[in-house]
């Protein structure tokens, strides 16, 4: 069942995953012309595979494709060499102009910043420790 836009919410269920939703929360928030993820506990590779897949149909006929993604609720990604490479190669289907990391803690940032590098996404991202900053940087602000 594919859900409009606007219907993503934490209850949506995971292929294959009957007993618990999906925890993190997707949309596209208008008023900032961003998609807007909330991320809370950790997630796995294919939660992750499904996260690009929502992101992407978030991003789709946007002008602008810039996320904040919110990582305060979330537990650190403490991953493997092989799984950082999983989740770059999976994240090489997202295309996005810029994103914004909120909230993360140094041992998160680090991981990420990893990712990203292996992605080669590298300068298209930035971490910060406000909503106001995220905002002023994808706006190009900052």
């Amino acid at each position: 069942m594919i859900l409009k836009r606007r219907e993503y919410s934490k209850k949506r269920l995971l292929p294959g995953r009957k007993d618990e939703a999906m925890k993190h929360e997707f949309w596209f928030d208008e008023d900032h012309d961003v998609v807007r993820v909330k991320l809370s506990g950790s997630f796995t590779m294919q939660e992750l595979s499904e996260i690009i897949s929502i992101l992407n149909e978030l991003l789709e006929d946007k002008k602008h494709r810039c996320i904040l993604v919110d990582v305060s609720d979330s537990a650190r990604i403490l991953s493997s060499k092989e799984e950082r490479k999983a989740m770059a190669e999976m994240a090489k289907g997202l295309d996005w102009e810029k994103v914004a990391v909120l909230g993360a803690d140094p041992i998160l940032r680090i991981s990420s910043k990893i990712i990203l590098a292996v992605m080669g996404k590298g300068k298209e991202a930035q971490f910060f420790k406000t909503d106001e900053e995220t905002l002023h940087w994808l706006k190009g602000d900052g």
